[in-house]
């Protein structure tokens, strides 16, 4: 596969129709030097770790979650558990990174065309003032919503807009808020927003106060 069939294909699967995060398993079927070569390119950056892999115990290469420790020293090695053979089976950590597909290069380098894609992921924006970094929707919760939850609320065929960059995450408020009513959890009350919006509309006064006086 060369490089400009596979741009193409990470296009397509960058249009929401699959999982734009790509495994170290997937990665270690590409040619030499490939993964180096579209991290360069920005059209791939590192994300979080899987939550899932592959264990090579007994070959029917059942999806599980791994064990990972981290010794005094620093090192980390990982293990999962064979639910046939029922024993524990060391990986490579390395098994365990993934890569997220960055939309916006694809439409930089015209192998993407911007209404093509997610319908749900948008382009990535520092100031959207319409969107909450996920760490506040958790604090809105008062600790009743868990980020792993959250995460399984934004996916392509989801009710949430949200914009994701690395381990950097947003989500549309109203969206998001129309969801979670929509879910009948009784988690946000019309106060806790109210109560987010004037401190962030009271943070986004004081910034532009400041810009008048220093010109910027």
């Amino acid at each position: 596969m060369t490089r400009e069939e596979h741009l193409q294909i990470l296009a397509s699967q960058a249009k929401g129709k699959n999982s734009n995060v790509i495994a170290a398993d997937e990665v270690a079927r590409w040619p030499e030097g490939r993964l180096d070569k579209l991290s360069e390119m920005g059209v791939l950056i590192p994300t979080v770790n899987a939550s899932k892999v592959k264990c090579p115990g007994c070959g029917e290469d059942c999806s599980v979650d791994p064990n990972v420790h981290t010794l005094a020293d620093g090192q980390v090695y990982v293990q999962v558990l064979c639910r046939k053979e029922g024993m524990l089976v060391e990986i490579d950590p390395g098994r365990l990174r993934q890569w997220e597909i960055v939309p916006e290069k694809l439409i930089e380098l015209g192998y993407l065309e911007e209404e093509e894609a997610d319908g749900m992921k948008q382009v990535w924006l520092d100031d959207a003032p319409e969107y909450l970094p996920n760490s506040e929707a958790i604090k809105l919760s008062e600790g009743k919503l868990s980020l792993s939850r959250l995460s399984k609320l934004l996916n392509p065929n989801g009710a949430i807009r949200y914009m994701r960059r690395g381990q950097r995450c947003k989500v549309h408020i109203a969206d998001f808020r129309d969801c979670i009513k929509g879910l009948g959890d009784d988690m946000f009350t019309e106060k806790a927003f109210e109560g987010y919006f004037s401190g962030a509309e009271a943070t986004k006064e004081a910034i532009r106060q400041t810009k008048e006086k220093t010109g910027k």
